[in-house]
């Protein structure tokens, strides 16, 4: 029971913490100097392009047969590939990233900022049509209600209760003489109960 409401919690915080990672990297900002984008906009400018371009071609044929040379040496030469790890060694390195990303994802979790993060699901949900928050409000307690007929229905909190509004009615309906229904009441009161204590 307690295993399966923490599964629950941490597959919504899991699914909270995405969501706010994906709207940070979506709302992220560069900021780039106005002297950066100054030269960028001088270094593009058209005069000074043809003017390197006039510079370039009187070594052009130089530079190819350069090129063309060095590419043929480049391919007598052999590769030699480093030297791979041993099982051991990889098993090792495994280990210690898997530990690293562990460690990781629990300050991941840490470190989120739920409060923004409830602040902007709000925004949204304001910011929505009239049918559209009826929808979700109508999956919402379809939701809760599955939730809580998975979880919280077979409580021993709720079985002794229903134990109890069985023995009442019981004694109500022997009060006015309807025995068939009086044992009914008494059996499902004691099915409760002892489900209850089985609980315990």
């Amino acid at each position: 029971m307690e295993k399966k409401i923490l599964i629950a919690f941490g597959l919504i915080l899991f699914l909270i913490t995405l969501y706010s990672t994906i709207a940070q990297e979506e709302n992220k900002t560069i900021l780039v100097p106005l002297g950066e984008l100054a030269n960028e906009t001088k270094e593009g400018l058209p005069g000074e392009s043809e003017e390197v371009v006039e510079e370039i071609p009187g070594k052009v044929e130089e530079i190819v047969e350069e090129g063309e040379e060095e590419g043929q040496e480049s391919e007598e030469e052999l590769v030699i590939a480093p030297p791979q790890p041993g099982i051991f060694t990889k098993i090792v390195n495994f280990g210690i990233s898997a530990f690293y990303k562990v460690k990781y994802i629990g300050w991941w979790f840490l470190t989120r900022d739920y409060i923004s993060f409830a602040k902007n699901i709000l925004r949204f949900v304001l910011g929505l049509r009239l049918w559209m928050k009826i929808v979700l409000i109508i999956i919402a307690i379809i939701i809760m209600l599955i939730i809580w007929a998975y979880f919280f229905r077979n409580t021993r909190s709720n079985n002794l209760r229903r134990a109890r509004n069985h023995h009442r009615k019981g004694e109500a309906a022997h009060a006015i003489g309807d025995e068939e229904a009086a044992e009914y009441n008494y059996t499902k009161a004691a099915e409760y109960r002892e489900k209850a204590q089985n609980q315990w």
